[in-house]
């Protein structure tokens, strides 16, 4: 079957052709895997075969295995067909594949190829089903796959086109001819069919195309709304089959046009056209809408009612004037065409709903139940009006529709379909009683109460009553009483009982099995074609239940067609109750379900038939023997007619499969002789003896005058040649009067061997081979003299060996002539031949010629076969012989005698105990009649004996389950295991009212009245398995007290387990494995729910295990990680090694499985000298898959862990009895440490949050901190210890905390930690988080001392201050100022304080402390205090908040140490923000000191400046840095920063003293004394030694105290030559990068002399306030190393410069030749500056001379 579709669609080379219905595609999975089953368990057979003998006990309990699943296998073959038959699916074994023709490679082109499926297993199920399930083939397609005649319905998985694509109509062909055509349509698909081969390309039908579709958009939303039951109501929606209905659709839609077109249509003429839009609505086939269909929109119609119309849909109301109306809507079959018109139209992304009518609805649902919509906009047109472009089209996906209310899968089975007759003095004076079923699935429930199951069959039948007679209509009616009918339901239980497989799988319903359901059944008063079913029980019909109806119909008088029955069923109507009780005999019932199912036609009968055993009146059982059928047929029988004969079930007419050699042979008759039949009786089996005459003596029917026979060679059939250098002897019948047997002979001289007898019945003739076409069986010649030793005689052609017996003639006078042809001596040397006893001289006798050897002739042109050669064709099936007329055919009532071969059931079939015998004439029943089948003698009734004990294992006490079907009565029953030795009935019990007779070892026999067809079953308790296990074979003997009544010997029954014996058990989770140490907390603990853990396991086997078998492994919710799995074989003095197995375990995605199943190739060895390690990971069940839990048979989730060897036998080959009792699990307690902030070494209220509590509430917690953690004895808070009334069965309470180091126990109430909750500890934290911070929390019950969970968590980071800075001059030996920056995350009210605390050798004070930025006061008498603590200093503020989040800075003046600490640990400064209280709220103990250095015993520098500060001003700053010493090399640049919001005013590079520029002024320094300075002081002038600037940095502004420099004065050698290392480069002398910032660059090659370094720049000051942080800083940058930076108090604005520093650099300036106050805007008189310089011009040389002077 080829497919080929138009431009544009895929599909992948290897597709698949699926059902339409997706429960046939699984049923089709089903069946594939009960097929590999199957052919597993055949191989395993032959393998077992091929090495044990064929009568152990393995191979038949293998056997019997290998035939329950064969019958299952064949059961659901029959219901895969069925159901695919019914789903109108392709035949299984067809495959699928796209052509890659490079021709049609633009065009998709599927070929589906009978017999070539997919998959080889398809190809084997379909092999299979024609060699088992014949019933479901026509007799001429049961040999190989055919694709019959018919309607199928299948899927193809096809990629759309890319693109959108019309499909208007067209009467012309595309000009591609490889694209299909024909259609009338722009996309067509083509259909053809071919004959085999495929290669040939010869087609079997007209090709044929159809219309296709085309590709648009999807629609965002369609669908069928769900109507609630008055909305159901109001607008008539009835969903039963063929009524009419109404539906609400609701859908969206995309667009209204394509894109690029204009919105609404062009006006012409001054008017808008109209919209105009499409909507197509296709239902699945069955449905049929009105040709003049109603769409309703309106709000008020829709649901029915406005009240109705659903508010939460999200629906637009369309029947509007700017929507439009609905102007048509045309009905055709399924397809409704709806046209809306208005002025827009729909709008797209609009929810509407449209209710639209519906004629009638399908008689069932449709097996493809889905409806789609397409919408197509409205035309837009051009200037002119005239319609241009395509509509835009919408299509949507299918959408489910509902399911008519309607019976399922209905089928009505007749008994037969034989008419009745009006002869009253045939046998139940004609009258044909059929028994007729109907199956079916409701689709409503029927209620028991009022409930009524309605069945009528066509009107020309009657149902019968109960009484057994059929009245009618009118004589009920006269009656006036309904009259009851033997009408029986019955329900398919849930579980078939397994006998059912079988029966079914033979063919019949198998509905003897199902569960009767309790009806009373009484015939319609008016129709006698109509009966009723009321519910009599406590049952009605469930939804969606498989029931079956029985009831007994008399059959018409006349031939007819296959005619309707209708079944439907009803309950009482709620609304019509009021009517009911006003007007008697109005019906209030309501139709629920309905079908119409097609019944069976009625045909003519057989004028009489008798089927009866050859031998007696009954059959035995298990056996194979003959069954006669005498028929008369009312009809002629001409040649080519076809008798069907159909046996009861469980009867096998075929070969047996083990002895089928062909397809002809398989489907050969196990025998059928037909004695009506002119000629000879097939299959005789001839003797003939060499040295004497061999005479054939042939019967048959009406054998002829002038027949013959012939010998062919027995692989030469009759009737062709008979084969080379085949002495043929071709005979004519002696002389006889019978016509039953005649003779044939056939004379001497033949060699020994087997010849194949053929018969020509004369009358054409028997000249040619093709007329010896008759077999009439075969003979056999044998010599039995060959080897003899008798004595010779006298004549050489005679002998004293008789020849049909071997044995010597007694008397020596007697001889017999040996065979003509006979070599012989003359006895003068030369040769003859024997002639009739005589030795005739070979070259002067006459050859021997056989009798009327004369007429044999080689066939020899075309010789038309006589009539006697149209042979009668027998075919049998299973049950099915199929008899195809020859020779001349019978007449009219003649009598037709055949005998048939049958084996025969064990016993009577439980269905369909009938046989069918049918006359069939071009595939029409010409006459058929069902007749009851003779009953069936067992040989001993069913014997089932079973372990039923729950311990199964070898040695192990367990149960026997005994059932027996007994042919006659006894008083007891004598049972033996005999066989593994080692039975033991010594302890067994028996319930009552059975009672032990005798007991011996193996043996016990049972006193119990047995029933003869009644199943009797005991229990036998407590039997001791034998310990090597194995399969076990029984002796059952029942007894009548002492006469033995039946006997079973030798019956196999189950196997005994082998004993697996499990030790050395270990789980070992990951926390157990570590080898590390890391976690030796976790692995304290116990294994958790829901975690991964590593079994291992020592396995001893009580006797050895054979291969191939399954290991399996599993417990109850545990799952397993199978790919981990090592086995280990341990032998007890050559070590271990590993074990090879294959892993077939069902593995999932995540790698895991339920079980753990292994694959073992090679055998096991028994417990004396071998274990087996196992291990695996496994994964532990969480809480809500512990089955123990779940049954609350434990306290700890625990699981009993089963391990088994499977072979696929019902019983394991070894097992543990999963009495492996496996691992308390305990569960995983979730929980988080949190604390506001957690300081370091601080006492903390901490908090723990338990999420995820124990499936067993713990009673008890262990706490576990990390080291460094210290627990208060009473460790929890004082408030959430006191006594407070707590309701426990709400909330976890929480009794007492005790601590010790770094562990708690909080004890609970009794009802423990049931659910979340929080607690809160107090303890005292470490001053650094530990390396492993992890907590631990174990969960106990007090009372029983177990861990019930435990679980741990990361602790609470110990966080200092974040945000905590100190900034100083990193040099040794230094007073300077500290200035220290914190940013607190933590707010502290009222009053708190902060502590610094320096590293080892600084020293920190209160003198010189600055606040910038710190608490502020909650009222005027908040005040700021500072004070020393140790090293360090407290600041101290009242009535005052210290707010999270702000930046609090302060400077303080200190000292630093003579040189860093070497631990680097410890030169870390220590700050703390504590409350009131002196708990520490905040706390960094971890402030990183800088790397002390010396350079030169540097000073802090001092700033100086004028003019008088004011916003936005120009002041000049001036920096005075003092070098005692000689520095070394490396110092690169000095900066100066100036704070945030001060820029500075330097324009220019030049070294001048300009207002642009900077101002550096350097003198040298001395250590000599300094002599008094005529302008200043003599104390502050002789002051060298003092740090300059230090002493006055913190004082007050207007102090007077002077810390002055060194003097201009320098000794005339120790300075000569010395200068400033300022770079010489006058354009990068200075760095001005930044406007906050100025650099002074310096030669790094050189060293720093001692010296006083003064620079001075304009500062700009902003138009506003100061900053908050106002400091300067002088930072040092080095060559190589990190650079340093003063911190310098800034000026306030208005603030005057101390004097004495103004004054001390007026003499550096002046001694540099330059003006201090140059720059400055408020100078003295110019004239009194000048005489001052004047003076001091003319004191310096003075002062120097002096100096020298006092030097020298």
């Amino acid at each position: 079957l080829v497919i080929r579709g138009p431009r544009g669609f895929q599909a992948v080379q290897k597709c698949a052709a699926i059902s339409t219905t997706p429960s046939v595609d699984q049923h089709l999975a089903r069946a594939r895997l009960l097929l590999a089953e199957y052919e597993d368990l055949l191989v395993l057979q032959s393998k077992k075969e091929a090495a044990l003998a064929a009568d152990a006990n393995e191979i038949t309990a293998l056997s019997a295995t290998v035939a329950s699943k064969f019958a299952a296998l064949v059961l659901e073959v029959n219901a895969l067909w069925s159901s695919r038959t019914t789903a109108r699916a392709l035949p299984v074994d067809m495959g699928c594949f796209v052509q890659l023709d490079s021709l049609i490679q633009e065009y998709v082109q599927v070929t589906l190829q009978v017999g070539v499926p997919n998959l080889d297993v398809d190809a084997r199920l379909g092999a299979f089903a024609r060699r088992y399930a014949q019933s479901l083939f026509t007799f001429d397609q049961r040999y190989e796959s055919w694709l019959p005649i018919g309607l199928y319905e299948f899927e193809v998985e096809v990629t759309n086109p890319v693109a959108t694509s019309s499909n208007d109509a067209q009467t012309s062909a595309s000009s591609s001819s490889a694209a299909p055509t024909g259609c009338g349509f722009e996309q067509c698909w083509e259909f053809a069919t071919f004959k085999a081969p495929y290669s040939e390309r010869r087609p079997s039908d007209q090709r044929a195309v159809a219309k296709g579709f085309a590709i648009v958009r999807q629609l965002p939303e369609a669908t069928l709304a769900n109507l609630t039951v008055q909305q159901r109501t109001v607008v008539r929606r009835n969903d039963r089959p063929k009524q009419p209905n109404q539906l609400v659709f609701l859908f969206v839609i995309n667009r209204t046009i394509s894109e690029g077109a204009p919105p609404v249509p062009a006006p012409r003429a001054g008017e808008t056209l109209p919209v105009t839009q499409t909507l197509v609505m296709y239902g699945p086939q069955g449905y049929v809408f009105p040709e003049d269909c109603t769409a309703i929109t309106a709000m008020a119609d829709v649901f029915g009612r406005l009240d109705l119309w659903p508010l939460d849909q999200n629906l637009t109301a369309w029947t509007t004037p700017a929507t439009g109306m609905i102007t048509m809507c045309d009905g055709v079959g399924n397809v409704a065409t709806i046209t809306l018109t208005g002025i827009t139209g729909l709008v797209p992304r609009r929810r509407y709903a449209l209710r639209v009518d519906i004629r009638t609805n399908p008689v069932t649902t449709p097996w493809r139940n889905y409806w789609f919509l397409e919408f197509y906009g409205q035309n837009y047109y051009d200037e002119l009006g005239n319609v241009i472009g395509k509509r835009h089209a919408e299509a949507s996906v299918p959408f489910i529709g509902f399911e008519v209310w309607t019976f399922s899968d209905v089928q009505v089975v007749p008994r037969t379909t034989e008419r009745s007759s009006e002869d009253t003095i045939a046998q139940n004076r004609g009258i044909i009683v059929n028994p007729v079923t109907v199956l079916f699935t409701a689709y409503n429930p029927v209620p028991v109460k009022g409930g009524q199951l309605r069945l009528k069959a066509p009107r020309q039948f009657r149902w019968l009553a109960a009484d057994g007679t059929a009245a009618t209509s009118a004589q009920n009616v006269m009656t006036g009483v309904l009259r009851p009918c033997a009408a029986r339901l019955v329900a398919r239980p849930a579980v078939l009982p397994p006998g059912a497989a079988a029966v079914v799988a033979e063919g019949s319903l198998g509905i003897s099995f199902w569960e009767p359901v309790a009806v009373t059944c009484t015939i319609d008063p008016i129709f006698e074609n109509v009966i009723l079913l009321t519910f009599s029980g406590a049952h009605g019909i469930p939804a969606l239940g498989r029931f079956a109806l029985i009831a007994d119909v008399v059959n018409p008088t006349v031939e007819l067609p296959a005619d309707i029955f209708e079944l439907s069923s009803l309950r009482p109507s709620a609304t019509l109750p009021e009517l009911a009780a006003a007007q008697a005999g109005v019906e209030v019932m309501e139709l629920l379900d309905v079908v119409e199912a097609v019944g069976f036609p009625i045909t003519k009968g057989l004028q009489s038939l008798v089927v009866e055993p050859a031998a007696g009146t009954v059959a035995r059982g298990s056996e194979v023997s003959t069954f006669k059928v005498i028929a008369a047929f009312v009809e002629q029988i001409f040649p080519g007619d076809e008798i069907h004969l159909q046996v009861p079930p469980f009867y096998m007419l075929r070969v047996p499969e083990s002895q089928a050699e062909s397809v002809y042979v398989r489907n050969r008759c196990l025998g059928i002789l037909n004695r009506a039949m002119p000629g000879v009786l097939p299959g005789q089996a001839l003797r003939c003896y060499a040295g004497i005459n061999c005479v054939l003596r042939l019967v048959g029917n009406s054998l002829g005058a002038r027949s013959a026979v012939q010998l062919h060679r027995p692989d030469r059939a009759c009737g062709g040649l008979p084969g080379a250098d085949v002495d043929i002897r071709r005979t004519l019948a002696l002389p006889s009067k019978s016509g039953v047997a005649k003779e044939f002979d056939l004379g001497r001289g033949f060699r020994p061997g087997t010849f194949r007898v053929c018969y020509c019945h004369g009358d054409g003739g028997c000249s040619e081979h093709a007329q010896f076409c008759q077999e009439a069986g075969e003979v056999r010649i044998v010599d039995l003299c060959a080897a003899g030793s008798c004595p010779a005689t006298e004549l050489p052609c005679e002998t004293r060996c008789d020849p049909r017996t071997g044995y010597c003639l007694e008397l020596k006078a007697l001889s017999l002539k040996v065979q003509d042809g006979e070599l012989c001596n003359h006895g003068d040397g030369s040769l003859g031949c024997c002639l009739n006893g005589l030795c005739i001289n070979s070259t002067t006798g006459l050859p021997i010629v056989p009798p009327n050897l004369a007429n044999a002739s080689a066939t020899s042109g075309a010789v038309v076969a006589p009539t006697s050669c149209a042979f009668d064709q027998f075919v049998c099936t299973d049950r099915e012989l199929l008899w195809v007329v020859g020779h001349e055919g019978y007449a009219r009532l003649q009598t037709i005698y055949f005998d048939v071969a049958a084996h025969h059931p064990s016993n009577v079939p439980p269905e369909d105990n009938v046989f069918s015998v049918a006359h069939v004439r071009e595939g029409m029943i010409r006459g058929r009649r069902v007749l009851s089948a003779y009953g069936i003698q067992p040989q001993f009734a069913s014997v089932s004996v079973s372990l039923a004990g729950r311990l199964r294992a070898g040695g192990a006490l367990s149960q026997i389950d005994l059932q027996v079907v007994p042919v006659q009565a006894a008083s007891s029953i004598w049972i033996r295991g005999k066989i593994p030795i080692g039975f033991d009935f010594s302890q067994a019990t028996v319930p009552k009212p059975f009672s032990i007779i005798s007991v011996a070892d193996d043996t016990i026999e049972v006193e119990a009245q047995l029933i003869p067809d009644v199943l009797f079953r005991i229990l036998i308790s407590d039997v001791r398995l034998p310990p090597k296990g194995g399969l076990g074979i029984f002796d059952i003997i029942s007894y009548a007290g002492s006469k033995l009544m039946d006997s079973t010997y030798n019956i196999a029954t189950f196997r005994t387990p082998i004993h697996i014996d499990v030790s050395e058990v270990e789980a070992m989770n990951q926390y157990k494995r570590d080898t590390t140490g890391q976690f030796k907390v976790e692995a304290s603990f116990g294994n958790r729910l829901g975690e991964w853990a590593r079994l291992s396991a020592r396995l001893r086997f009580s006797t050895g295990v054979s291969a191939p078998f399954r290991l399996v492994i599993r417990a109850d919710s545990w799952r397993f990680s199978p790919l981990s799995t090592i086995l280990l074989e341990q032998h007890n003095t050559k070590g271990s090694f590993s074990k090879t197995f294959n892993q077939v375990t069902d593995i999932d995605d995540d790698g895991s499985s339920d079980n753990l199943v292994l694959g073992i190739t090679t055998d096991l060895q028994d417990e004396q000298l071998h274990s087996y390690l196992l291990t695996v990971e496994i994964f532990a069940p969480g809480p809500a898959d512990c089955a123990c839990w779940a049954a609350g048979t434990c306290m700890l989730c625990n699981s009993n862990w089963t391990l088994e060897a499977l072979d696929r036998g019902s019983l394991p080959l070894a097992t543990n009895d999963g009495l492996l009792l496996g691992f308390p699990l305990v569960s995983e307690m979730t929980f988080a440490v949190f604390s506001n902030r957690a300081p370091p070494n601080s006492l903390l209220d901490l908090t723990l949050r338990f999420s995820n509590v124990a499936a067993i509430p713990a009673t008890s917690l262990i706490v576990t901190a990390p080291f460094g953690y210290n627990f208060p004895y009473t460790c929890m808070p004082l408030s959430t210890e006191t006594n407070i009334t707590v309701n426990q069965s709400v909330t976890p309470y929480f009794e007492t905390c005790i601590g010790r180091l770094n562990k708690a126990v909080l004890n609970m109430g009794s009802t423990g930690l049931f659910r979340s909750t929080t607690v809160t500890l107090r303890v005292t934290s470490p001053r650094i988080t530990a390396e492993d911070n992890r907590w631990y929390v174990e969960g106990r019950l007090s009372r029983e001392n177990t861990q019930v969970a435990w679980g741990v968590a990361d602790g609470v980071k110990i966080e200092g201050l974040r945000q905590v800075s100190v900034e100083y001059a990193s040099f040794q030996m230094l007073e300077t100022a500290f200035l220290f920056r914190l940013v607190s995350e933590m707010e502290v009210r009222d009053r708190g304080s902060i502590v610094v605390l320096p590293p080892p050798g600084y020293l920190l004070s209160c003198e010189g402390f600055l606040p910038y930025a710190m608490p502020k006061g909650l009222t005027t008498e908040g005040k700021l205090s500072c004070a020393r603590s140790r090293q360090g200093i407290r600041v101290s503020f009242v009535n005052a908040t210290l707010q999270a989040g702000p930046e609090f800075a302060f400077v303080t003046r200190g000292g630093t140490a003579a040189a860093s600490t070497t631990d680097v640990a410890q030169d870390t400064f220590t700050v703390q923000i504590l409350e009131d209280t002196g708990y520490v709220v905040e706390s960094n103990y971890e402030v990183p000191a800088t790397h002390l250095i010396g350079y030169g015993g540097v000073q802090t520098p001092t700033l100086l400046w004028y003019d008088t500060p004011t916003r936005g001003e120009t002041v000049f700053a001036t920096v005075a840095i003092r070098i005692p010493m000689l520095a070394a090399p490396g110092l690169e640049m000095i900066r100066i920063g100036v704070p945030e919001l001060v820029r500075h005013g330097v324009a220019s590079t030049s070294r001048a003293n300009r207002a642009d520029g900077v101002t550096l002024v350097w003198q040298p320094s001395t250590l000599q004394l300094d002599v008094p300075g005529i302008f200043s002081d003599y104390l502050q002038w002789t002051s060298v030694g003092k740090s300059a600037g230090v002493q006055g940095l913190f004082s007050s502004r207007s102090s007077s105290t002077n810390l002055s420099g060194i003097s201009g004065s320098v000794a005339a050698d120790s300075q000569a030559g010395s200068e400033a290392p300022v770079e010489t480069d006058d354009r990068r002398w200075l760095d001005l990068g930044r406007s906050d910032e100025v650099g002074v660059r310096f030669n790094p090659a050189l060293p720093f002399p001692p010296s006083e370094l003064f620079v001075m720049f304009p500062v700009v000051l902003p138009l506003g306030d100061l900053p908050a942080l106002n400091v300067w800083r002088v930072t040092f940058v080095f060559n190589g190393s990190a650079p340093t930076s003063f911190v310098i108090p800034g000026f306030a604005l208005g603030e005057q410069a101390p004097a004495s520093l103004q004054t001390h650099a007026q003499h550096a300036f002046q001694n540099a030749g330059l003006n201090y106050l140059a720059h400055s805007k408020r100078q003295v008189s110019h004239s009194l500056r000048s005489a001052r310089c004047e003076c001091c011009t003319l004191l310096v040389p003075l002062v120097w001379l002096l100096v020298r002077w006092a030097g020298g």
